[in-house]
């Protein structure tokens, strides 16, 4: 992945005495595994001493704590991280930006279809979701969905019995879930006896958008098949609403992508993350914006994004990030 590299990974499982072909630079290379090496792993391609680093996409992975000879397999039990030294990373003073910037020239014109929202973004999607107000209500507002075309649910295991600041955590979800520009209309399912019923929860989305709104209670409709009857019929309604709503074209200062992780692998670093970050940097480019979520999953990598960031203060961010967090699972060790 980078000529600086003394690690590649494996695309297949490599039986030992197997060829391990490569790319290094221009040049086609060929090791002989000296041991089986499984999918997805690495395989070191010089003799490795304990203490020296691995190298991969040009950075330092940790050391070795066992010897590797060439064409060996580099693994979890040979190789260790090391403690980051966060002080050093973070900036104190002669900071020099090292984000890649263009100058002089102007970002290409570049427009997206989307819909229209009154709240302001416009949305790519034009979904009618069906919002449970506790855990009892989930199953319910997955079979409403299930029975209408463009609907979606989200599955709320909570919701019964919180304290304050749980509840308030959880409505703040639930309302920015209903708020969220994706979406055409709002159908919310709740059992009765809820920390907040589904009226209340219809009110505090109505205070917060113009959307249509609408709700119902399980208790109060008579159990679950009646609820679900209704319910389906109000979202029916609304997808018919929906798709009478024409897209209109809008400039890419308003399109906003959420960045998340769809499950880490070894090949992560190799196919998925490049592409979405290429992604990023040409919509960024464009004037669009684009949001990570997930930021303890810098942890490791943060002195890297912190190199791309545009001030100062935001690569001290970055690193005092990840080093509020590992100091707070550091403290949880103590226990």
């Amino acid at each position: 992945m980078n000529v600086a590299d003394n690690v590649v990974t494996t695309v297949t499982e490599i039986a030992q005495g197997e060829d391990v072909c490569f790319m290094k630079g221009g040049e086609f290379v060929a090791i002989k595994a000296v041991e089986d090496i499984p999918y997805c792993h690495k395989v070191a391609l010089d003799d490795m001493p304990v203490g020296g680093e691995v190298v991969k996409y040009g950075e330092c992975l940790g050391r070795l704590v066992q010897q590797v000879d060439k064409g060996g397999w580099v693994n979890d039990q040979n190789l260790k991280s090391e403690l980051r030294d966060y002080d050093s990373e973070l900036v104190r003073a002669g900071w020099q930006m090292c984000a890649v910037q263009s100058e002089g020239q102007q970002p290409n014109p570049f427009q997206f279809w989307g819909y229209r929202r009154t709240e302001g973004r416009p949305g790519i999607r034009n979904h009618i979701l069906v919002l449970p107000t506790c855990v009892c209500a989930s199953e319910s507002c997955r079979i409403v969905a299930s029975q209408i075309r463009g609907a979606v649910n989200i599955v709320f295991n909570t919701g019964c019995s919180d304290v304050q600041a749980n509840t308030d955590m959880s409505q703040k979800i639930l309302t920015g879930f209903a708020c969220h520009p994706n979406i055409y209309g709002v159908v919310i399912i709740g059992l009765g006896c809820e920390t907040v019923p589904h009226r209340k929860l219809r009110e505090k989305i109505g205070l917060l958008t113009r959307k249509p709104v609408v709700s119902f209670g399980i208790q109060e409709e008579g159990g679950t098949l009646k609820t679900i009857e209704k319910a389906t019929r109000a979202a029916r309604q609304m997808a018919q609403e929906a798709g009478m709503q024409q897209k209109e074209l809008f400039d890419a200062s308003e399109l906003y992508i959420g960045i998340e992780c769809g499950g880490s692998d070894a090949t992560s670093g190799i196919a998925s993350n490049p592409s979405v970050g290429e992604m990023s940097d040409i919509l960024v480019d464009l004037g669009a914006t684009t949001v990570m979520s997930e930021s303890i999953e810098w942890i490791g990598g943060e002195h890297i994004l912190a190199k791309r960031a545009a001030t100062p203060e935001i690569h001290n961010q970055i690193i005092e990030v990840c080093r509020e967090y590992e100091a707070h699972l550091s403290a949880g060790t103590a226990y």
